[in-house]
């Protein structure tokens, strides 16, 4: 049985292929979140398509975990693996925030911190992917992505804070479902980044 349990190169795959349809995800949340106001909200339904089908594939995709070696690396992967389910589950919030903005945006004194917040989470997860990568064929370079990743996260927290303080000042204290709901977005895009970092922080000494 036991030279049936994956090796670290085989986990490492394993783990990619997780990672690999988050990157297309986020792209698609953050070019929706980005929409301008006014424009017309049709191309979300094309992006939901894609958005369930990479979904859908997430599944068997946890599958080699079944595989996973009962010792200290198992573990490791068992944390990194944690940490992308995290990321999977605040993906589906979103999806569904938005579904339930039926086609409204943002307004624009909020724009350029939310925009910045989803380009940064799907930059992040770029470096995660990179890092798996890295970390494949030669361990000894993931530096630095592991610190692009933590830069990215520090400016998401940032950016949060200033998003919180633009929609207070702009609303008076007194804010919208609308502004609710981008709450509620910029924080599941918050746990992302944090979910991403400590998922690359368990990778780096993999």
């Amino acid at each position: 049985m036991t030279s049936n349990y994956l090796e670290r190169s085989e986990i490492l795959k394993g783990i990619l292929e997780i990672v690999e349809p988050f990157e297309t995800i986020s792209e698609l949340v953050s070019k929706e979140i980005a929409r301008p106001s006014g424009s017309h909200s049709e191309q979300w339904h094309e992006f939901r398509k894609v958005i369930g089908d990479r979904v859908k594939s997430l599944h068997s995709r946890y599958r080699f975990a079944m595989k996973l070696p009962p010792d200290e690396l198992g573990l490791s992967a068992l944390a990194a693996i944690s940490n992308l389910i995290g990321v999977q589950h605040s993906f589906a919030h979103i999806f569904v925030m938005i579904d339930m903005l039926h086609g409204q945006t943002f307004d624009e004194v909020f724009m350029d911190s939310m925009v910045s917040i989803s380009e940064k989470v799907t930059q992040e997860i770029s470096s995660l992917k990179n890092m798996i990568e890295t970390c494949t064929e030669s361990p000894e370079d993931t530096s630095d992505c592991l610190k692009d990743i933590m830069r990215l996260e520090r400016e998401i927290d940032e950016d949060n804070i200033i998003v919180c303080r633009q929609i207070s000042v702009a609303t008076g204290g007194d804010s919208d479902i609308i502004c609710y709901l981008m709450r509620k977005i910029v924080k599941e895009l918050e746990h992302i980044s944090d979910y991403v970092k400590e998922c690359a922080e368990i990778l780096a000494d993999f």
